[in-house]
């Protein structure tokens, strides 16, 4: 799939999200925590999330769990839109999801990944 060039804006928003991402863990104190999830009906009726999910969002503890199985880079910025824009539905962290994930360089795939390994729990 060929990308196309990012507009100046584009370009701003997806530094702003990134930025707000480093944020959550440097200043908000959140973890993330990789476990088997997807199929774990204990911890998912525990939880309260869905058997199917990938991800979820502990607010109490300021967590991030993350399915280590599934798609990790996906799954971590998925959940943490979430905690960014709470009030956003599910429909649209999907798209903002896809946006950031179509959108960003190798490079703040892989910063993001390094950085986000630093709040493992």
């Amino acid at each position: 799939m060929k990308r196309h060039s990012l507009s100046q804006r584009e370009k701003r928003q997806i530094y702003r999200i990134l930025s707000r991402i480093y944020v959550l863990f440097n200043e908000g104190r959140w973890r993330i925590r990789y476990d088997v999830i997807r199929g774990n009906y204990g911890l998912c009726e525990k939880e309260g999330v869905s058997p199917t999910s990938t991800g979820f969002v502990d607010e109490d503890q300021r967590v991030i769990w993350v399915d280590y199985r599934e798609n990790i880079l996906e799954t971590i910025i998925h959940e943490c839109l979430h905690v960014i824009y709470p009030d956003r539905s599910e429909k649209e962290i999907l798209e903002l999801e896809r946006f950031v994930l179509h959108n960003i360089s190798r490079i703040q795939a892989v910063r993001l990944m390094r950085h986000t390994g630093h709040f493992l729990i």
